[in-house]
């Protein structure tokens, strides 16, 4: 029979509670900048852009958050939560009377769902109030603990 090392649950937690504040911290991020807007992106994005378009805005990447788990020692797991942006990276909006746009008269705004924000803010608030409650919980198992061997 294999022994197995017992796993705290407060370090999985604690990393539960990083990656549902960088969950939150993308959306806020994707919400405030939702109304920003910039010239149309050259295809392929390598191509620089036109002189009359270097000093201008480029329009703000929505970015996604990726949570995958971890394994650090022999049972030691967890969760990180890493960036990538999001794809498409910006939709085209017409607005001819905007200097930035181009002469179909397009401009680029961020890909934003504010109601998708919404639930993307309210799952991370829900993440993250299950392992505060799971640190607490093992928190007070510990001194419980530490109460029956005094």
């Amino acid at each position: 029979m294999r022994y197995h090392a017992p796993v705290s649950s407060i370090p999985i937690s604690v990393s539960g509670l990083t990656a549902s504040a960088a969950r939150l911290a993308a959306s806020a991020s994707n919400v405030a900048n939702a109304r920003t807007r910039g010239p149309v992106p050259q295809t392929p994005a390598t191509t620089p852009p036109p002189v009359d378009q270097k000093d201008k805005p480029e329009v703000y990447r929505a970015i996604d958050t990726v949570q995958t788990s971890t394994r650090e020692g022999a049972n030691v797991g967890g969760t990180r939560a890493t960036y990538r942006t999001r794809q498409p990276e910006f939709v085209q909006e017409y607005d001819p009377s905007s200097p930035l746009a181009n002469d179909d008269g397009l401009v680029a705004a961020p890909n934003v769902d504010p109601a998708g924000e919404i639930v993307e803010q309210k799952q991370a608030e829900g993440a993250y109030k299950a392992n505060l409650k799971a640190v607490q919980v093992a928190d007070d198992m510990m001194k419980s603990l530490l109460d029956i061997k005094a």
